[in-house]
């Protein structure tokens, strides 16, 4: 099959209807009898995308109605991206008459951060200066000057915790951050784990961020340590929070 060429029908005859026919021509370079059975296409739509120009001069609620007879209904992979302050969504299950029904209200919050570096610096590195070297600070650190700081974006009406989490594949590094330049008071970073640094953080909140490593390498491995950081925004005493977070450059 000329898959290429169905799709090809498809863009250009079928982008603005729902239902749309598209012929099938089989034929052959000599004479005799064809039999087709068990003809199957499959054509792969997704993602299914809406016009968002429309939805944004709407006001008030926008349906999305799901049907069935009979059976379950399970809906997954639903992602809604809102850059408001909040938005309550309404999950509703009844029957066709209303007389037995349930409702949910989803409250989304936006619970966002922006982060800096001090002045001309770009990255986050650590340089040692051997494998077992301790207390290493990260270029551009010093006891007055974060490596990061930290503010807090949660415009909604919710305050919000910050958390910190480590990717990496060498072991023999020890990971301390600190909201302070007292590296006692600070908090080792184990690897795959969710950190809070802040909770119940208010709208345009500050955190200063300092880190400490040490070492504990050999020559082999050591200079291929490079630890990588990933920050979230969370609002606080929420049920769920966005997994869908990007590392730090």
């Amino acid at each position: 099959t000329n898959n290429s060429a169905i799709d090809s029908y498809v863009g250009i005859q079928c982008s603005d209807q729902t239902i749309c026919a598209v012929p099938i021509e089989i034929h052959t370079g000599a004479g005799g009898l064809i039999t087709v059975q068990n003809l199957e296409i499959n054509k792969s739509i997704n993602p299914i995308t809406i016009n968002v120009s429309l939805l944004e001069n709407l006001n008030g609620d926008i349906p999305f109605i799901f049907e069935l007879t009979d059976g379950n209904v399970t809906v997954s992979g639903i992602q809604i991206y809102y850059l408001g302050g909040n938005q309550t969504f309404v999950i509703r299950a009844h029957d066709s008459d209303y007389a037995t029904n349930t409702s949910y209200n989803v409250v989304y919050y936006y619970s966002d951060y922006n982060y800096t570096y001090p002045a001309k610096i770009y990255y986050f590195e650590f340089i040692p200066k051997s494998p077992t070297s301790q207390n290493v600070t990260p270029y551009g650190q010093s006891s007055s000057k974060p490596i990061f700081n930290v503010t807090l974006d949660n415009w909604g009406g919710k305050t919000a915790n910050f958390s910190i989490y480590l990717n990496e594949s060498y072991s023999c590094v020890n990971l301390t951050a600190s909201t302070s330049n007292n590296k006692s008071v600070g908090t080792l970073i184990t690897n795959n784990t969710w950190h809070d640094f802040g909770t119940n953080l208010t709208y345009e909140s500050e955190l200063d961020l300092w880190f400490w490593a040490d070492y504990n390498c050999n020559y082999t491995n050591w200079m291929f340590w490079e630890p990588t950081l990933y920050f979230r925004g969370c609002c606080y005493e929420c049920d769920l929070c966005d997994e869908d977070v990007e590392s730090v450059s």
